[in-house]
């Protein structure tokens, strides 16, 4: 009515309305974008960091909101596999195995040197590497508990924090980790792990 701006759901249209009542209050100092609470506020707020810790189960893709992730999900069809001609790995997305099929065909520089293992990007190879070395170059400002990845230090400062920033979509309940929210998630839904 005021905006212009249609919705799908009542409930959307509903939490669009509160940014013209004066009932959105969180304002986010990246872009002035408005929200109703402060949960919504910081979650917003992993776009500009560029953080993104909910990862997609079945491809490793990464995404800023819990949201954009569930939608991502819906893209998966488990029904069609994609078999590699040159071993017996199946991927859900044609993309996964054509990442996969750059093993096949890279020889040295990603490829583990220690134990063979090999890797279709560099920076996973790096991380890899890391379990060799024992090196752990990521340390909580809170405990100084070192980590060997990036998103296993993010993971654990939630314990100090309280943050819970993977939330349900169906009930509301919120989790320190997308692992947990997606076993909550199959609950509801009745799916098998």
């Amino acid at each position: 009515e005021e905006c212009g701006k249609s919705y799908r759901l009542i409930s959307l249209l509903n939490i669009h309305k509160k940014r013209h009542t004066g009932e959105a209050k969180y304002r986010c100092d990246h872009c002035g974008k408005l929200f109703t609470t402060s949960g919504n506020l910081k979650r917003h707020q992993l776009v500009h960091s560029g953080e993104k810790p909910y990862q997609c189960d079945y491809c490793g893709r990464c995404f800023s909101d819990p949201t954009s992730k569930m939608r991502h999900l819906e893209t998966h069809d488990t029904d069609k596999e994609h078999k590699c001609p040159h071993c017996d790995k199946k991927f859900h997305q044609v993309g996964n195995l054509r990442a996969h099929l750059k093993i096949h065909i890279a020889d040295g520089p990603l490829k583990c040197r220690e134990c063979g293992k090999q890797f279709t990007t560099s920076g996973n190879l790096k991380r890899h590497l890391r379990i060799h070395s024992g090196e752990k170059p990521y340390v909580c400002v809170h405990c100084q508990r070192q980590f060997a990845d990036p998103g296993a230090l993010q993971r654990h400062v939630r314990i100090h924090t309280g943050e819970k920033p993977c939330q349900c979509l169906i009930c509301g309940k919120a989790f320190t980790q997308a692992s947990s929210l997606i076993a909550h998630v199959r609950q509801h839904t009745g799916e098998k792990p």
